[in-house]
């Protein structure tokens, strides 16, 4: 393996390692937020999906207000 290979994929763990805090952060905001079981079920598992992992974040989060509303 060439050092341009191991560079690419150090910057590729760096990268999904930023992206999963990311969505921590986006959880613990969104658990404060909604005090009720039913809310903090229904928003842990919308983080987890593909489209919230691979978009744009605050458009998000306006999508995960309007469900739990």
């Amino acid at each position: 393996m060439n050092w341009l290979a191991i560079s690419t994929q150090l910057t590729n763990l760096m990268e999904r390692k930023k992206h999963h805090e990311n969505v921590k952060k986006i959880r613990k905001a969104i658990v404060k937020r909604f005090k009720d079981w039913k809310g903090i079920l229904i928003t842990t598992t919308a983080a987890d999906t593909e489209e919230l992992k691979t978009s744009n974040i605050p458009e998000n989060l306006r999508k995960l207000k309007i469900v739990l509303m």
